[in-house]
């Protein structure tokens, strides 16, 4: 009941964000791809798959 204001805000201004994890949300795609692939398969691959991310993510 004590931050019952607090979260509620976001009713009074929509534009405020439920969540404040924008990171984890954009890495979930990528993470689901690698758990699926089972990984890379050789070093050369891992740090390929890691440049990849990384441009994505900062692109």
């Amino acid at each position: 009941m004590e931050k019952k204001n607090r979260l509620l805000l976001v009713l009074e201004y929509p534009q405020i964000p439920l969540h404040n994890n924008p990171a984890e949300i954009a890495l979930r795609e990528l993470v689901v791809k690698r758990k699926i692939s089972i990984g890379t398969r050789s070093e050369d691959g891992r740090v390929a798959w890691e440049n990849m991310m990384s441009l994505r993510l900062n692109g």
